[in-house]
């Protein structure tokens, strides 16, 4: 350019300074920059799509697409000047990029009481089972707190999907006074899922609730038609005695008698019904403030349905219905006329009967649930090409109509059955300290597995979104977790043990079911190595670890009455212990 480094630097000084083409311009050193055009797009996508992203994740990804191509290292300080550089011209605020309000008064601290108070499904009992009304006002009052985010929580549901689990002991983990930024995140993840899952709760226990009527007058349903029978045989006896007394047959007195106009089984289902209608009224109220209160957006795919939501909130009558409509909601013509000589309220319960049996089967829907939402509409939407791998529209088709071909005579090929049937209550000729095995297993684990620790930091990424790291190497992380795994499989508390204290940060952060999972798939690969047996398929019972870290101070076990989580068992296709040894079934394994 014929000019000295000296002058262009004071020409570029002073063009970055008064021409705004130059404002944006970075100085990233005297010596070519070893982050490409591509990359420094790459960077400044990730920054803004998730600007609470650890950043030496981004690096470390650039790192390894270097190491690959067998480039040189890019050298932290020059990563970290442009990013610095780029997050002070344009600070970035994770909730704007994504549209969320966040109300000027916001308190994190009184935000995240509310995870106590109000988003929470704690005090949802009564005597007997779920308090709906209970759930109605917990929600009613989650949807009014978080009406201040503007944000429909079904659309950002699918984001935490699959890290709702784990939000409430990553936020338990953070400190009250540190990351307020990640805090708020979290807490509004919380907060949106719990508003999800108790629409889905609310509906679930309406379902259950109308099970329980059902399954209340099935039981007494023998016993009001023996009742009815009983009566109805005696007011037979009693007009014959009178006919014999009066020495004359009364002909209409006959034709009344052999031609009831209801049966014995009609008349005891009307009376079944009206016996619930205190339960189908709460049914009704409930769902009708669920749907026109919160102003629920529902689909009803046939009119039928509908019809019956007006008729069960009075919005409708039974004489207003034709005599389709009559026979789809009856679906008996002794009901029909039944309910035509004057029992015209046991309509209104029987829509609300079948208006549950429609939400149960999919023929409503509701856009604000996830397990009752429109599947249909979300797999039409699917796009599926022909050579997107093995699922395609014709499998498609076979599966849905049970006519796909499965080949399991492979897997009965390969099974070899012994004799051998090992007395599991003999007790074994030595014990061995536990914790030494631990140590063994982590140490082969992790010299069979040569990525181990990589893998388990990209798990903890996918789990958390990029927000967090492992603080931890790899000796330690591997120390804390296999004694994390034999701290949950006893029955111990953290206050037992000294060696133990130290670990309810690490569980709380790290310890979920898929780190499990991916650990169990390590220990599977070890295993078929050291056996030279190849195992097609595995079938793993556990109680799982988030109801125990649910109660992490408790007394007992939420399920089970103790301490720690229950054994872990796991079989082959051929029905043979994977991860059992000589013990007794009553040990942790």
């Amino acid at each position: 350019m014929g000019v000295s480094g000296h002058g262009l630097r004071r020409q570029l000084s002073k063009w970055i300074k008064e021409d705004k083409d130059f404002s944006n311009l970075i100085y990233l050193g005297k010596y070519r920059s070893r982050i490409t055009h591509s990359e420094f797009l790459e960077i400044r996508k990730r920054i803004h799509s998730n600007p609470q992203e650890v950043k030496n994740h981004i690096l470390s990804d650039l790192q390894s697409v270097h190491k690959i191509r067998g480039e040189r290292a890019i050298p932290p300080s020059t990563f970290y000047r442009w990013v610095n550089q780029t997050l002070l011209e344009d600070p970035l605020d994770w909730f704007k990029i994504n549209k969320i309000k966040i109300p000027p008064q916001y308190s994190v601290e009184e935000a995240r009481n509310s995870l106590s108070n109000i988003f929470t499904f704690h005090c949802l009992k009564s005597y007997g089972g779920t308090d709906l009304a209970a759930i109605y006002d917990r929600l009613e009052k989650a949807k009014e707190c978080f009406s201040t985010y503007d944000v429909d929580p079904i659309s950002y549901y699918p984001h935490i999907l699959t890290r709702r689990k784990h939000l409430s002991s990553l936020l338990t983990s953070i400190p009250h006074g540190q990351q307020v930024e990640i805090q708020k995140r979290l807490i509004f993840e919380i907060q949106d899922a719990f508003i999800i899952e108790c629409n889905d709760l609310l509906i679930a226990e309406l379902i259950h609730r109308k099970g329980r009527i059902q399954q209340s007058m099935n039981a007494s349903r023998q016993k009001m038609e023996n009742h009815f029978r009983k009566e109805s045989l005696k007011s037979i006896r009693d007009s014959l005695k009178e006919m014999v007394l009066m020495s004359s047959l009364d002909m209409e007195m006959i034709k009344n008698i052999s031609n009831p106009f209801l049966d014995e089984e009609t008349t005891a289902r009307v009376e079944l019904i009206r016996r619930y209608s205190k339960s189908y009224d709460l049914i009704s109220q409930i769902l009708e403030n669920f749907i026109v209160g919160m102003k629920e957006v529902v689909d009803f795919h046939n009119d039928e349905g509908r019809l019956f939501f007006q008729l069960a909130t009075g919005k409708s009558d039974w004489h207003l219905l034709g005599e389709k409509d009559r026979k789809s909601l009856a679906r008996d013509i002794d009901l029909i006329g039944a309910i035509d000589n004057g029992n015209e309220e046991v309509a209104r319960l029987l829509a609300i009967d079948h208006l549950i049996n429609y939400i149960r089967h999919g023929k409503i829907t509701f856009h604000s649930s996830y397990y009752y939402q429109d599947l249909g509409t979300r797999i039409k939407n699917v796009n599926i090409s022909p050579d997107d791998e093995f699922l395609n529209s014709n499998v498609l088709e076979q599966l849905i109509s049970g006519i796909f071909p499965v080949n399991i005579e492979a897997f009965y090929n390969s099974i070899v059955y012994t004799d051998e049937d090992k007395n599991e209550d003999v007790l074994p000729p030595s014990w061995i300290d536990f914790s030494e095995v631990l140590n063994e297993v982590s140490r082969y684990v992790r010299q069979t597995i040569p990525n181990w620790f990589d893998e388990h930091k990209c798990m903890f990424r996918r789990q958390t979104d990029g927000i967090f790291s492992i603080e931890y190497n790899e000796e330690e992380f591997a120390e804390r977790l296999y004694n994390a795994i034999g701290f949950l499989g006893r029955n111990l508390r953290y206050r037992d043990s000294e060696q133990f204290w130290n670990l309810q940060y690490f569980i709380q952060r790290y310890m979920t079911e898929e780190t499990l999972r991916l650990e169990l798939r390590f220990i599977n690969r070890c295993i078929n190595t050291l056996s030279g047996r190849k195992v097609e398929a595995v079938v793993i019972d556990t109680t799982g670890i988030e109801g125990r870290k649910e109660s992490i101070l408790a007394g007992y076990h939420g399920r089970y009455h103790t301490i720690g989580m229950a054994d872990l068992r796991a079989v082959a296709i051929d029905m043979t212990p994977i991860y059992s040894g000589d013990y007794r079934s009553t040990d942790s394994e």
